[in-house]
């Protein structure tokens, strides 16, 4: 993994205060992997050039130009890079206000569809120079619309099992008081499970062991701070991190940019 992001790397994130949770990502010279880790959200990414590699549950699919990806949400994933390339990625909130009622999910996660590019440059260009919020939300509902209804079908891989009751209790603590430190242990005896047996569990049932839960939770957060304007010695302070220092290389090891460039890259539509 890199320990900083290459100086020729540029990456813009965008949001719009009307369109709450969506986010847009251009990233131009990306080289960093990216460790495993999952979205709440839908994420739907269209390499530009070059070539990503997606590994996700058993199986690998390399990405070249004009590939798009498409995750549900939950799905534990990581990202691995053979060299320089450019990326866009729309992020968009699991909400029936996007998807309606049957929230869709995807026959392969990696696909060629040239239809869904004129609305995929329309969101784009909207979101750079928007006439309205309306003509972007417009644009988006449409896009989303399109995806679900020419990708939207049973997945190749889905979690080994529903998420239980009990392990379910576990990713709210594990969301919940993220400047505190909590152990395994902890929250084994809240649920009265010992602590193997919830790591056996949760790491089956999420896909993902509870540490690195709790760590993509602490992101999440941070990032929302950031975006409202909390320095980042706050924000680090705020969601756990032991010090500033551990809370930049962890942030830049996920988000493919430091706490500062991620202040500094975001830009709002008003």
């Amino acid at each position: 993994m890199l320990a900083g992001m290459p100086v020729n790397t540029h990456i813009r994130f965008q949001h719009a205060p009307f369109l709450s949770g969506v986010e847009l990502i251009h990233a131009r010279g990306a080289e960093q992997n990216i460790p495993r880790h999952f979205h709440t959200g839908y994420t739907i990414c269209r390499v530009d050039t070059g070539q990503r590699i997606l590994f996700l549950g058993k199986q690998q699919y390399i990405l070249s130009a004009g590939d798009w990806m498409a995750l549900a949400p939950g799905e534990v994933h990581r990202v691995e890079t053979p060299g320089k390339h450019d990326y866009t990625l729309l992020s968009i909130p699991d909400s029936p206000e996007w998807w309606g009622e049957q929230k869709p999910v995807f026959s392969t996660p990696v696909f060629q569809d040239d239809s869904l590019l004129p609305l995929w440059q329309i969101i784009c260009t909207e979101w750079d120079h928007p006439q309205s919020a309306l003509s972007l939300e417009t644009a988006l509902l449409e896009f989303c619309a399109a995806i679900a209804i020419h990708h939207g079908h049973q997945p190749i891989f889905s979690p080994a099992a529903e998420i239980s009751e009990t392990i379910r209790q576990v990713q709210i603590l594990l969301e919940s008081n993220l400047a505190e430190d909590i152990s395994l242990a902890d929250i084994a005896a809240a649920v009265h499970y010992s602590p193997p047996h919830l790591l056996r569990e949760f790491t089956r049932q999420a896909g993902t062991a509870p540490h690195e839960y709790r760590i993509l939770a602490r992101l999440r957060a941070a990032r929302q701070f950031i975006r409202s304007g909390v320095s980042i010695t706050e924000t680090a302070q705020q969601t756990g991190f032991y010090d500033q220092s551990h809370f930049i290389h962890t942030f830049q090891k996920y988000m493919n940019a430091s706490p500062h460039q991620y202040a500094s890259k975001t830009q709002k539509v008003d």
